[in-house]
């Protein structure tokens, strides 16, 4: 050895020795926690070794992994063909492609046509003779486009929820609408439910991000099973259930993924049901209900793999109402309950985790517990909140069950005319339509917020502060070419700038009312993504909570002018009435469950010649268009769902919980005016008279006013001040990659004060990190292989390859 190897390395000075000095640092935790694994997998005392900023795992490649004959006896305990080894490399990317995504509307038109493109304009029903009589009925029955007094209204509006039902059915794809069954129930559970989830990050420039083996599980005693193998093996486990994600929580390379969407059982229904306490069903509201005395009915038990399809269908055959999420493929035993619950319905009845009354599940060692308020109550509130993933798989689950009501579904026309809508085809309050009256009464650098709308621009431009339009020189506009002052020279043109002031004050009286209505309603009024708010009870109740205030709003002198020319109708607002939740089940076409469209259709739809059912129809197509075979459901009703291409929101954009801090403030803020109409969910109501600590959902839940669609990135900050508004967190539910620019800020953003407490609980049920995916409560990233470190060719002959040579410090290598 030379004498320069015997250097400290802290005194290093050749160009060798510095290399190694830095490898031997960088590789120095990592080479630690193999160390430790190495003594831990030859005792078989411990795995998934922590040291602290990632786990280490046994993996495709290591010579811990287990072997063939290791997989082919776990294959011997399992339900038959239960487990699947994925294939890797090309082949698994040609076969996600091809099993996985939807090809496009041209390719599915050119295989199975589209019959319903080149529907007769009929209103209000279409008369094409080539469709069942059946599928005529059922489009007339529909109660779309009802104006405030209950008639029809047949203006052609555009937006989907508007459509009249010809329009509707000639953007119908039989195979589009169903797709998601392909992707739920396909490829031995690998399709992903976010865009670009099957890669690493999301990004398709890097690698795949999907497991080596997968295991269908149909009971309790696979996962146990399952489990048992994988703390044998120090393997990393995902859970997967019916894949509706933003993100990759569901999914890891090299992994064992847990699918649980075969777990399906027949719901059944019990009105006598009482938990390990001895409380009834009943005694369960913890204050929720509709109205006063309204309590629990009872507890619909579903396996977890049941989708809200056949959990809904059992519970609405009975004529009982559950919080729910509306797509008829999503699993209500996996993320979704998990993560929140969130519904239209939750500021009356609480979230889904609040409707919860007991689980059974699997822990990381295989023991099978059940969970409720008096047994496992750890566990019990960590799994009410605290995401899918982390803590148990999830295999039963007994869910509250209430009274039912009339719904009524309302549309509110100004909805979007605030800020830059979802819907803009409307924008009378679009900022930019303003920019002109700035200019025209030389304002430098404007705001145009709900405060400046109602004092300040009105009376820059001469005007009292009112919109009594009829006050204008030339009266109220004639038409929509006189409403758009915006085209005009308001310097000159005295009545463009009486309509430009008047519509400011106008916009400034509706943004504060609409303001008031989202942090203030009635809990029974909600809202589910897309263009409309729902309320669970009578017209005449949703007249006095709401409706009376919209009439008032819109009495004023040139209403019914407005509303003719920006969208057709005199009518400020639409409301659809369903006589049940049964009722809206079955007759709401325009939403994304899309009612019964699907038994009507799919005899039409070309893409299945020999089925006699929906539901067949679907296994038909699925088999026919990627050859591999379908193990969804086939009877019942309700398969047409949506988002056949992925989940996804705009790149870079981060879904976050908003609390109003100030209202004053918020109102003097333009910023108000951009995210009024782009409210996800309503909060607030009886949810937030629950203790943020009563369930592990993260306390922003219960405090926040808004969940948004979509902030900037630097936004994203727990605590951030938006001025009169704070960013108070994130939801599980929806929540996606984009957000926070460090990912290890996410339990904190996403759990707030519960996280310690759920920190305690995964080291006590889950100490060596089975359980394990990204966007999920205690993630850690898998611990990257040490890089060997640079060597030169040993002597021919040499016996001792690892032996420093003379003159150089570097090993020499064969």
């Amino acid at each position: 050895r030379s004498p320069e190897h015997h250097r400290p390395e802290a005194e290093a000075t050749t160009t060798s020795d510095k290399l190694i000095h830095r490898l031997r640092r960088q590789n120095k935790m990592v080479a630690r926690s193999y160390v430790v694994f190495l003594v831990c997998y030859l005792i078989r005392g411990c795995n998934a070794v922590d040291v602290g900023s990632c786990a280490v795992y046994c993996q495709p490649g290591d010579d811990c992994f287990p072997a063939a004959a290791a997989w082919e006896a776990l294959a011997a305990q399992l339900s038959p063909n239960a487990l699947y080894q994925v294939p890797t490399g090309a082949e698994l990317a040609a076969l996600y492609t091809q099993l996985c995504e939807y090809p496009g509307d041209v390719e599915i038109i050119s295989r199975y046509g589209s019959p319903f493109d080149n529907l007769t304009n009929a209103n209000p029903v279409p008369t094409n003779p080539e469709f069942d009589a059946d599928l005529v009925t059922y489009m007339d029955s529909l109660p779309w486009n009802q104006d405030a007094s209950g008639e029809r209204i047949t203006a052609p509006w555009r937006a989907k929820a508007d459509l009249r039902p010809d329009e509707f059915l000639g953007m119908h794809l039989f195979v589009k609408d169903t797709f998601s069954w392909a992707k739920v129930y396909g490829f031995h559970g690998l399709c992903q439910g976010a865009t670009h989830a099957q890669y690493v990050d999301l990004n398709p420039k890097e690698e795949l991000n999907l497991p080596a083996y997968t295991v269908a599980v149909k009971n309790a005693k696979d996962v146990a099973v399952a489990l048992r193998f994988a703390k044998a093996h120090n393997l990393q486990v995902v859970v997967k259930n019916t894949g509706h994600s933003y993100n990759s929580a569901s999914t890891a390379r090299g992994s064992l993924m847990i699918w649980t969407a075969l777990m399906r059982s027949t719901p059944t229904i019990n009105t006598d049901y009482r938990n390990t306490c001895g409380q009834h069903i009943s005694e369960l509201s913890k204050g929720f209900g509709r109205v006063e005395g309204d309590v629990p009915q009872g507890v619909v038990i579903y396996d977890a793999g049941t989708p809200f399809r056949e959990v809904i269908g059992r519970a609405i055959q009975d004529g009982y109402y559950l919080v729910t999420g509306d797509r008829p493929s999503v699993g209500p035993g996996g993320g979704w309950l998990l993560g929140s619950g969130l519904s239209f319905s939750h500021r009356h009845l609480g979230y889904g985790v609040d409707n919860v009354v007991s689980f059974d599940a699997v822990l990381a060692n295989g023991t099978i517990v059940t969970a409720d308020a008096c047994s496992n109550t750890d566990l019990f509130w960590a799994l009410r909140g605290g995401g899918g993933g982390s803590f148990a798989v999830v295999t039963r689950v007994k869910y509250t069950l209430w009274k039912d009501s009339p719904i009524q579904d309302l549309k509110m026309h100004p909805v979007n005319m605030l800020g830059q809508p979802w819907f803009a085809s409307y924008g009378i309050c679009d900022s930019a339509r303003f920019a002109k009256l700035a200019e025209a009464t030389q304002v430098s650098d404007p705001t145009f917020s709900v405060t400046s709308m109602l004092a300040f621009w009105p009376a820059k431009a001469g005007q009292a502060a009112d919109h009594d339009f009829s006050s204008c020189p030339e009266g109220v506009p004639a038409d929509k070419e006189a409403w758009q002052f915006e085209s005009k020279d308001l310097s000159s043109d005295e009545q463009a700038l009486c309509v430009a002031g008047k519509t400011a004050h106008l916009c400034g009286t509706w943004g504060e009312l609409y303001f008031d209505f989202q942090l203030n309603a009635d809990p029974r009024w909600g809202s589910h993504p897309g263009p409309t708010v729902q309320f669970r009870g009578t017209r005449a109740e949703a007249r006095e909570t709401w409706l009376n205030r919209l009439d008032e709003f819109w009495n004023f002198p040139g209403a019914a002018s407005l509303g003719e020319a920006f969208w057709g109708s005199p009518s400020l607002y639409e409301v659809r009435e369903f006589e049940s939740f049964q009722d809206q089940r079955m007759r709401d076409a325009f939403l994304i469950g899309k009612g019964l469209v699907d038994v009507y259709t799919y005899s039409s739809s070309g893409a299945c010649p020999t089925a006699s059912s929906a539901g067949e129809c679907v296994k038909e197509w699925v088999e026919d268009l990627t050859g591999q075979t379908y193990v969804g459901p086939t009877t019942g009703i309700q398969f047409t769902d949506a988002y056949p291409i992925g989940f996804d929101i705009p790149p870079g954009m981060c879904r976050a919980i908003l609390g109003v801090t100030d209202e004053t403030q918020l109102k003097s803020n333009p910023i108000l005016n951009t995210y009024l109409g782009k409210v996800m969910y309503m909060l607030g109501g009886k949810v937030n008279l629950v203790a943020p600590d009563a369930t592990a959902l993260g306390p922003a839940h219960r405090t926040g006013a808004f969940y948004l669609v979509s902030l900037p990135p630097s936004y994203c900050v727990l605590g951030f001040d938006l001025g009169g508004a704070q960013v108070l967190g994130a939801s599980f539910n929806h929540w996606s990659l984009g957000g926070l620019t460090d990912e290890a800020d996410f339990d904190a953003f996403a759990w707030g004060s519960n996280a310690p407490r759920l920190k305690k609980i995964k080291a006590e049920l889950d100490p060596t990190h089975v359980f394990n995916a990204r966007s999920t409560f205690g993630y850690l990233p898998v611990c990257p292989k040490p890089s060997p470190e640079p060597c030169v060719p040993c002597p021919a002959g040499s016996k001792a390859p690892e032996r420093k040579l003379l003159f150089t410090s570097l090993p020499c290598c064969h």
